[in-house]
């Protein structure tokens, strides 16, 4: 069973010089309405394979959004290329029916396949020699994929169900897998914190997305939970039984969480003063609404927090406003030891999943453990936004002038039109005024009008 319908050999995809059958094209849509929103990238060389496990989408996001990439490199075992022992070793490089390079290989069968049977085998082929002879034992992370359909189930594979795993409850798993492999560096006793006590967590989870929309407890509680491995073997279980404690306003539940969770989105504020409004326009910001009403104030006071902008220390900027972060990432702090996840999954229902139900979305990320300090600091460093300061973790958000900033429909309508003007006329003054007044929106400056003559 295959997400998609045909695999069409496209041509002048990217270059107009390239030969028919350079790029194959497929067009693929998940059963469950929802999108393709996975970012894989497979570079095959006579020396090994290149993985790249990313959020940005194949366009020019790759040249303007600020975003977070996972690469590692793969060496081909010392047999032959081709010969069926090579074959053998690719696909039995661990016991584990989870092992990295079984699951990536599961997840790139199940995009690629087509219900055409010559396209097909022709995808088979490709695959196949893609993966051929490739060495995984040495795969630093874990594969979290959330694929809507159910695989086929392999004759040869006695515990089919463990591969079917997915969304929340693959993370859970992934996450397990890595803490078994790399305890904490520190033991200490960790401590339920309130936002009225405000007493410090020993953990933090720290939550970096490109879309946010009406977040739920239950789905954050859930995403709590599997971030710490607090499910252990019962992770197939994990969403039957938060969704029995946990409600859709349940904020007590997260804020009570021995996790602290920061949920970190450009503020209104940071928004103006620091960003290109214009990028807004591809992210799916949180309602202004929701924040309003479906919020607790104990909640916006304890998990939520801005993201200001965080490039490289060696990297100058020559923009005069960075785009807003596009990058997927959860990063948990505990004791000495850091979990990160990177990826395409945003911090949304149709990405992960929630209460028992299976994800919309197709999504791939990977999720990685290190007790390394010097690993660790270069993990911050690369983040695409700022952490909030132990200060700014015990403020509330009215004194941290916090309203998480999203664009309002007139003012997406505006830079909309003002682009296609812009792309017509060439000039693109037009823009810049409509970020302009979305700008003294988000500073609660009122708009400046003129009375008509009469």
């Amino acid at each position: 069973m295959s997400p998609v319908g045909s695999a069409t050999q496209v041509y002048n995809l990217l270059d107009p010089s390239s030969r028919p059958g350079s790029w194959i094209g497929i067009r693929a849509k998940p059963h469950t309405g929802g999108l393709i929103h996975s970012k894989l990238l497979l570079f095959r060389t006579d020396v090994g394979l290149r993985v790249v496990v990313c959020g940005s989408n194949l366009m020019q996001q790759w040249e303007g959004d600020r975003d977070m990439m996972w690469i590692q490199d793969f060496r081909l075992c010392g047999r032959r290329l081709g010969s069926s022992s090579s074959s053998k070793t690719s696909s039995s490089s661990s016991s584990s029916s989870n092992s990295f390079g079984t699951r990536l290989r599961n997840f790139t069968d199940f995009v690629s396949g087509c219900e055409n049977p010559s396209a097909a085998r022709m995808m088979q082929q490709r695959v196949a020699a893609i993966f051929n002879g490739v060495d995984f034992s040495d795969a630093k992370g874990e594969l979290v994929d959330s694929t809507p359909r159910p695989r086929p189930r392999s004759s040869t594979t006695k515990n089919s169900s463990t591969k079917q795993l997915q969304g929340i409850p693959r993370l859970a798993e992934a996450v397990n897998c890595l803490h078994a492999k790399t305890p904490p560096q520190v033991v200490s006793r960790v401590v339920s914190s309130t936002a009225a006590s405000k007493k410090r967590c020993d953990l933090k989870l720290y939550c970096m997305q490109g879309s946010m929309g009406d977040l739920k407890a239950d789905f954050l509680y859930e995403i709590q939970n599997a971030m710490t491995g607090r499910t252990g073997a019962a992770a197939r279980s994990i969403s039957k039984k938060v969704s029995k404690k946990v409600t859709k306003n349940d904020w007590a539940a997260v804020v009570e969480h021995s996790t602290r969770l920061c949920v970190l989105w450009p503020s209104r504020h940071c928004a103006a003063n620091k960003m290109s409004v214009s990028s807004f326009l591809n992210l799916r910001s949180m309602p202004a609404k929701h924040w309003q009403e479906k919020i607790s104030e104990t909640a916006k006071d304890f998990c939520f927090f801005d993201a200001s902008p965080n490039p490289a220390p060696h990297y100058v900027v020559e923009q005069k406003r960075l785009p807003a972060g596009h990058a997927k990432v959860l990063l948990l702090e505990e004791n000495g030891r850091s979990t990160c996840y990177v990826g395409s999954h945003n911090l949304s229902k149709a990405a992960w999943g929630v209460g028992g139900s299976q994800p919309q979305n197709v999504e791939l990320g990977v999720v990685l453990c290190s007790t390394n300090p010097q690993e660790q600091k270069l993990w911050r460093e690369r983040l695409p936004c700022e952490l909030p300061t132990e200060e700014q973790l015990q403020m509330t958000a009215t004194a941290r002038n916090y309203f998480p900033a999203g664009l309002p429909q007139w003012g997406r309508d505006k830079i909309m039109q003002a682009q296609m003007d812009a792309q017509l006329s060439g000039n693109g003054t037009k823009v810049e005024e409509a970020e302009s007044s979305i700008r003294r929106f988000f500073l609660g400056e009122k708009k400046k009008t003129q009375k008509k003559k009469s």
